[in-house]
């Protein structure tokens, strides 16, 4: 019996968490112990019964570079967590540097426990940012492995990047009972890190008529108005900072 129980520990999902594939599929993520476990997803419209099911892929990748040290997760992400709790909402849009791990694999676990509960009941939306490239150098080259495996987003159901890619997005919305198209990134387009980008992008996001971007990085809580060019302009989009969702660097004072 003893070792049927741990079997089953093995087998079990942890760290489940859902995500929006397209407007007529979601995907249902999880980890697991056990490289033989069947992904295998039951669903129905009711608690009480599961009458369809879906078989999907999976993933595995190795990691040998560990170290400790303050974690990513802190009492005022759980702060943060616990007031997302209490609002109404479908989905949630987080702009990167998801668990800080930045290398230790144990703290993407810990990560992945903190924020199941929300994130096993909503669709969570994440890009990556500069904490989860986590290469070495030399040593491995590639980057945003274990992002890659753990939080896979829907990136081959959004087309080419670039204009095209945004225009889909903006066809979608329209034939549906939204009104705001929405982009996230990692670094902001408006600060003096993401100048470059800010002239690569933004002439994108007004052509296709973005009405607001999210983005994190720079610690803090910052809302413009609508805005292009460095400059305000009633066409552009509202720029958005959400970057204060409570890491262990604490909040910026000066940016």
């Amino acid at each position: 019996m003893a070792a049927n129980a741990a079997l089953s520990r093995d087998k079990d999902p942890h760290q489940v968490h859902i995500s929006l594939v397209g407007s007529e599929h979601m995907r249902v993520s999880w980890i697991t112990q056990d490289f033989d476990a069947p992904s295998l997803v039951e669903y129905g419209i009711l608690l009480e019964t599961t009458p369809s099911s879906a078989t999907g892929e999976s993933t595995s990748y190795s990691y040998f570079f560990y170290r400790s040290g303050d974690p990513g997760q802190t009492k005022w992400t759980k702060s943060t967590l616990e007031h997302v709790k209490e609002m109404e909402h479908h989905v949630f849009l987080l702009p990167g540097d998801l668990s800080y791990a930045d290398r230790s694999q144990t703290l993407w676990d810990s990560f992945g426990q903190l924020v199941e509960p929300l994130a096993r009941s909503r669709a969570w939306m994440v890009t990556q940012g500069n904490h989860e490239i986590e290469t070495i150098p030399i040593l491995m080259k590639s980057a945003f492995r274990a992002y890659n495996a753990r939080w896979r987003m829907p990136y081959e159901q959004s087309g080419s990047g670039g204009l095209g890619r945004v225009d889909r997005v903006r066809t979608a919305v329209d034939n549906s009972v939204a009104s705001h198209t929405m982009v996230q990134y990692e670094h902001l387009l408006i600060q003096g890190e993401g100048e470059a980008m800010r002239k690569d992008m933004e002439k994108i996001l007004y052509a296709a008529t973005v009405d607001m971007v999210f983005a994190g990085h720079v610690h803090a809580y910052e809302r413009l108005v609508e805005w292009y060019r460095n400059k305000g302009d009633a066409c552009g989009p509202v720029h958005i900072t959400v970057g204060d969702g409570g890491n262990r660097e604490g909040l910026a004072s000066k940016y």
